[in-house]
């Protein structure tokens, strides 16, 4: 009764079922965040939030997404995937907020992301030193039923044959240009020698 005397004054605001705010207090996305991981409780956000949390450039905040290891029913405009467990290594948490690890966010992501955007994703990672291949490929083991892994296999095969991340995103657009274009794939960071020194 005293709740809903609150709630009927506007001093409180239902976030979600069982979650409320204070009424008139500023509204943003983090704290809309912070009320939908007090509602699922056990869930942790995931994909493309989890990505704008980790602080890709490629992702805006906005979007609520999470993943669970129950079944629930998701408030409109939420996206909630489901599993069967969730490795205590592949979480983390992001300004007090639960979400999937960096790496297990870039294995999510390879299942929803066309091609060219999931290997920008993964040089940004690379090139920022947030992640590994070495921990890419222990990510992948321990989520072998995963979906998108055939992709993300591929792409450590690839980086580890050489190819590795782009140093930076003028450069990533411009070799997604050039193989655009038909043009062959370009050598990059090749080491040469000139005056005995060594130069890329």
């Amino acid at each position: 009764e005293r709740l809903q005397r609150r709630v009927d004054s506007g001093r409180w605001i239902r976030a979600y079922p069982c979650v409320y705010r204070v009424g008139g207090a500023p509204e943003d996305w983090r704290q809309e965040l912070k009320a939908f991981t007090l509602w699922l409780r056990d869930g942790v956000l995931s994909h493309h939030t989890a990505a704008a949390l980790h602080g890709f450039s490629q992702f805006a905040p906005g979007r609520l997404e999470a993943t669970v290891t129950h079944g629930v029913r998701p408030p409109a405009g939420v996206v909630v995937h489901r599993v069967s467990a969730i490795a205590p290594r592949d979480l983390a948490s992001v300004d007090g907020l639960p979400v999937t690890s960096l790496s297990r966010t870039l294995i999510d992501l390879s299942s929803t992301l066309e091609p060219a955007l999931f290997r920008s994703c993964c040089d940004e990672a690379l090139r920022r030193r947030w992640t590994t291949l070495d921990r890419l490929d222990a990510t992948v083991e321990r989520n072998l039923c995963r979906r998108g892994l055939t992709r993300v296999r591929s792409l450590l095969h690839t980086l580890r044959g050489g190819d590795g991340p782009t140093e930076s995103e003028l450069e990533h657009r411009v070799r997604e240009l050039l193989r655009d274009a038909g043009f062959p794939e370009p050598d990059r960071q090749r080491a040469i020698r000139t005056r005995d020194r060594l130069r890329r």
